[in-house]
């Protein structure tokens, strides 16, 4: 174990600084936990629970809306396996913070072994582990994020296997591509890469195709409960229907956005400072940017793979590349470092003092910007109480939003929790959970009086009559029909 240490970390004061990174990382993680409560995820936690507590077990994993299909259900298994040991919502997401908390040194070891130089590997673990957008990924249930610790990990055995050439390490960037498949398919891609980087590297262009082939097989086959569902004609094949700019414009945004997730409007603070970098670079012959090639190129094959797999992207389908922004900045940084000029060591300074900004400044808004789980915890106390002075024994709740009922499973939990019986079902449906039983009444939750909630309430019930008003910042309105 000394002997690993030494290799991996070969200076003491590195592994020193790796270590206090962590400690700050998990703390600003593991603040006010759950921060974000929304119907994704409160029903990856119910459907994981029923499988503890009730015995359902289901077939399918979340709905990927972008094919059209489902993904693993295995990953509510592992979830399942967590709640063995404890079921609370803030203990499942500890240990994903946890998780993600100590990529740190993984970031580091990327740094260090795609440039050549641990100070790249130790500034981008300290943007890792201080950004908001981070701490924001790290407490999420969703699958896309929760595979943010496993690619980097398969990230790291690839750059080893390109460096080394030992077949081990090739198959351990696979194998975490496996595991973090389980959860979600959004960073599968990312194969793309090592094939095209394999045959440059080997020559051997058939033997990589069969290789991915093989994972992809053994993919299929270990999800065969997948298959017996599988419809080809409700599944989204990908295709080609030509260029359209403003599409592809907006997936560029996308990935941008997937770096600063919590507040977008750093995101051409972003873009100037990496810009004014490696003008700086350019300006004092610092071409060294063959590692900026391979990160950018990379970033480039999940941006046009994305752009045709997906009807609809969203940010959260870049988390498998994001950190490279990091890598970048940290890289064009550290460039000056061995430059003698007063400019050039002005310019680190500043560059550094302005990344902590523009990753910190929307801080506040990982502990304060929702509260959305205090005010459905109220919700289901009003329920509770209402119900019983009313004397409704068979009742259940919906909330909607918009135009469907996909947020129920927040105050699902809730009433779940506080009455020790089933208010939802697993079932192989979208949102993953539908109504238990038949009850004789409900209440639905409308997020204010606007007019869309009333009118999608009036055609699926009628009658009915407010029965109270949650007075926060964003009123909740409380109804309740007879069915």
């Amino acid at each position: 174990m000394k002997s690993l240490l030494n290799f991996l970390f070969p200076k003491k004061s590195h592994l020193i600084y790796l270590l206090v990174l962590f400690i700050v990382g998990t703390f600003l993680r593991l603040i006010r936990i759950p921060a974000q409560w929304d119907g994704d995820f409160a029903q990856f936690y119910l459907v994981a629970n029923h499988i503890v507590k009730y015995k359902e077990f289901p077939a399918v994993g979340q709905y990927a809306s972008a094919i059209n299909f489902y993904y693993s259900p295995y990953s509510y298994y592992i979830l399942a396996f967590l709640m063995l040991f404890n079921s609370s919502v803030q203990f499942i997401i500890s240990v994903f913070a946890l998780t993600h908390s100590l990529s740190v040194f993984t970031v580091y070891l990327i740094g260090k072994s795609l440039f050549d130089n641990s100070k790249t590997g130790l500034l981008a673990a300290f943007f890792f582990a201080i950004a908001s957008t981070e701490i924001f990924y790290s407490r999420s249930l969703m699958g896309n994020t929760i595979v943010i610790p496993f690619t980097l990990m398969s990230f790291l055995f690839f750059i080893l296997y390109m460096k080394k050439s030992k077949i081990l390490h090739l198959l351990m960037s696979y194998g975490f591509i496996f595991f973090g498949g389980l959860f979600n398919y959004a960073h599968f891609p990312v194969v793309v890469i090592y094939a095209i980087y394999s045959c440059f590297k080997t020559g051997k262009i058939l033997k990589v195709i069969c290789l991915n082939m093989l994972f992809v097989l053994f993919y299929a086959a270990f999800n065969f409960p997948l298959l017996m569902i599988f419809d080809t004609k409700t599944i989204y094949f990908p295709y080609f229907s030509g260029i359209n700019i403003y599409k592809s414009l907006y997936d560029i945004y996308l990935f941008l956005e997937s770096v600063f997730a919590v507040d977008p409007s750093n995101i051409i603070k972003g873009l100037l400072l990496i810009w004014f970098l490696t003008g700086v670079n350019i300006f004092y012959k610092k071409y060294n940017f063959k590692p900026l090639f391979i990160l950018f190129s990379s970033i480039l094959i999940i941006y046009f793979l994305l752009s045709f797999i997906c009807r609809t992207c969203y940010p959260s389908y870049y988390t498998s590349v994001y950190p490279f922004f990091y890598f970048c900045l940290s890289f064009l940084i550290v460039n000056l470092i061995s430059l003698k000029k007063f400019f050039a060591w002005a310019v680190i300074y500043g560059a550094l003092i302005f990344s902590v900004y523009i990753f910190t400044n929307d801080m506040h808004r990982m502990y304060f910007y929702d509260d959305t789980y205090e005010n459905m915890d109220l919700i289901a106390d009003k329920i509770i109480a209402d119900a019983k002075f009313y004397g409704y024994h068979n009742f259940n709740a919906v909330v909607i939003n918009g135009q469907n009922f996909w947020h129920s499973p927040t105050v699902w939990y809730f009433l779940e929790k506080k009455m020790n019986q089933k208010f939802a079902k697993t079932a192989t449906v979208p949102l993953g959970l539908e109504m238990a039983g038949k009850p004789d009444g409900i209440y639905v939750i409308c997020k204010d009086e606007s007019i869309k909630c009333l009118d999608f309430f009036k055609k699926k019930y009628n009658g009915y009559r407010l029965k109270f008003k949650l007075p926060v910042k964003q009123p909740y309105y409380v109804f309740f029909a007879s069915l």
